[in-house]
């Protein structure tokens, strides 16, 4: 499994999908993640090569450096959101599975 960054026509960051390893990237998307030096960019935008977002050099405020770090903690939740779904989907499968040899033993 590996994690596909989207991005719209402009280049923005839109979401992110987890998808097999057999399945090839996207046109609109891309596997490097949107952050900078660990810590997730704010408004990210995808410029063919790299993620450019919130300048780090300028010393950004307080304020920016807490968005882009909760942008980056959101990003973690939801991909552990996503694997804890199929976690539970398969963990159902298997139980039905059980459930039906059960019956017709």
């Amino acid at each position: 499994m590996k994690i596909a960054y989207f991005y719209d026509k402009n280049g923005r960051y839109t979401s992110y999908d987890v998808i097999a390893d057999d399945v090839p990237v996207p046109e609109d998307a891309t596997l490097k993640a949107p952050y900078e030096n660990g810590v997730g960019l704010f408004n990210p935008v995808w410029n063919g090569e790299k993620w450019v977002g919130l300048n780090f050099d300028k010393k950004p405020n307080s304020e920016s450096k807490l968005a882009a770090n909760l942008t980056k903690q959101i990003m973690q939740l939801q991909l552990a959101n996503q694997q804890q779904q199929e976690t539970a989907a398969m963990l159902t499968k298997q139980l039905m599975a059980l459930q039906l040899k059960g019956a017709n033993a």
